[in-house]
């Protein structure tokens, strides 16, 4: 099956995702990383021929990867601070697995990044937020620029 064979649903808006700030209203069918993913022939041999894949989150890694609890933990010790020291939970659990699961996410879709970042699709942001939900105290921060990036 060629990359040809799978297809995607364009739209302006991410449906149904709730973002907090402009970066994270990208449609992921806008995103060229998560075009490339979701045509890579890995992805493509896990699909009936014809299928149209609307969405990131279709992405067959990504439920797994991103979503799964203990897929996160495990995966948590391979990131650093940017005072390269080993990734530690020092707030909620949810918060914890919402920063790792955007970094998974992000290797998923564009592979290792270093010190680069990109802002997640909404679509992908929702079901993040969805799975590790806040507390009632706890703000959404969303994706900001590093200060030494602008």
């Amino acid at each position: 099956m060629s990359s040809s064979d799978v297809s995607y649903v364009s739209s302006s808006e991410s449906e149904g995702a709730e973002t907090e700030n402009i970066s994270e209203c990208y449609c992921c069918c806008e995103l060229n990383g998560c075009i490339e993913a979701l045509e890579s022939d890995i992805v493509i041999q896990d699909f009936p021929q014809g299928t149209k894949l609307t969405c990131i989150t279709q992405h067959p890694g990504f439920n797994p990867v991103c979503l799964q609890k203990w897929s996160l933990r495990l995966a948590a010790g391979k990131y650093r601070s940017k005072t390269k020291k080993t990734y530690k939970q020092t707030r909620s659990d949810e918060s914890f697995l919402r920063s790792v699961s955007c970094w998974d996410f992000s290797e998923l879709v564009y592979g290792f990044l270093g010190n680069r970042r990109y802002p997640l699709p909404g679509c992908a942001y929702d079901a993040i937020r969805k799975t590790f939900p806040c507390s009632k105290d706890e703000e959404f921060t969303g994706f900001e620029l590093d200060d030494d990036a602008i």
